[in-house]
């Protein structure tokens, strides 16, 4: 039962929305995977190809083909790319690449670009923030009552009800301005609110995050955790391995965690909560089954998954 239930939901998934934006993302997923590689060649051959999808790239992902042009040579292309979309705050601390070029050059770029505009939900953060301490609220003075007392059932009851006015509060605010932060970090409210949120409850709005997600407005962290912890709650096994993920060993089906990942756009390679790039042999922080990909990397391409 526990696995027909997952492949249903991994159907449900196939068939729900638009595969546009989600193959732009699993190309770049690919791209950024070579390029963390170093293996700068098939990171070209994937970014080039999400270029042609005409949608806006992150500008950490700006920064990587860029990055990826210059250890190709192509110098010329990869400043024009660079002066079209990076940010300024990831350029002026980019020093591991762009070998040979001047000082010079690199005050004359940095002087053209903009600050990574990641503050830009201020005027919403009122409301985020709001949510975040009606959610805490009953969750602080739980703890301090004693197990099985009848007061603590009480604020238990309280919590929970709480909770589901909380996501029809957060639903309500979503429909009219959209899921806040995107691929930046989003305010903590929203994906608290929804990993508390009953899992019955929860799949009333599934179609609604499910459009974040194809509209590129969502988390896909946000997302994957709670549906994990919906399964977590009555299954050992995890969709997206996202929330408090577990080691190879302990996963079912690495294979389903891949397709499931890769069927929101979600990169099944890394696990990365805050906007960042990192320097020449660092990568973002790797998923459990990174290892697991890489070995067999002929079978595994998110660009398979349509």
């Amino acid at each position: 039962m526990r696995n027909l239930f997952l492949i249903f939901f991994l159907s449900f998934n196939f068939f729900s929305f638009s595969q546009n934006y989600i193959s732009f993302r699993n190309t770049l997923n690919e791209g950024n995977f070579w390029f963390y590689e170093q293996n700068f060649d098939s990171a070209y051959f994937y970014y080039k190809k999400a270029e042609q999808f005409n949608i806006q790239f992150f500008p950490e992902e700006i920064h990587l083909y860029s990055r990826t042009l210059w250890e190709l040579g192509f110098n010329k292309n990869s400043l024009k790319i660079l002066k079209k979309g990076g940010v300024k705050d990831f350029f002026l601390k980019d020093t591991t690449y762009y070998k040979g070029l001047s000082n010079k050059e690199r005050y004359e770029i940095a002087s053209k670009l903009k600050f990574n505009e990641i503050d830009l939900l201020t005027d919403r953060m009122p409301f985020y923030d709001s949510l975040h301490v009606k959610d805490q609220m009953y969750r602080k003075i739980v703890m301090s009552y004693p197990d099985n007392s009848k007061q603590r059932d009480s604020i238990l009851k309280l919590m929970k009800y709480q909770d589901s006015l909380n996501i029809i509060e957060l639903i309500d605010e979503i429909k009219k301005n959209g899921y806040p932060g995107g691929y930046k970090m989003a305010p903590v409210g929203p994906g608290v609110v929804l990993l508390h949120t009953n899992p019955l409850v929860l799949l009333n709005y599934y179609s609604v995050l499910i459009n974040e997600i194809e509209k590129g407005r969502m988390s896909f962290y946000d997302f994957s955790k709670a549906i994990d912890r919906m399964f977590a709650l009555n299954e050992k096994e995890k969709p997206y391995n996202s929330y408090m993920p577990v080691e190879e060993s302990e996963v079912g089906s690495p294979i389903l965690v891949f397709v499931n990942r890769c069927s929101i756009g979600m990169s099944p390679y890394y696990d990365v909560y805050i906007p960042r790039l990192y320097p020449r042999g660092k990568t973002p922080p790797k998923s459990k089954l990174y290892d697991f990909y890489k070995k067999s990397k002929q079978n595994f391409n998110c660009c398979r998954i349509k």
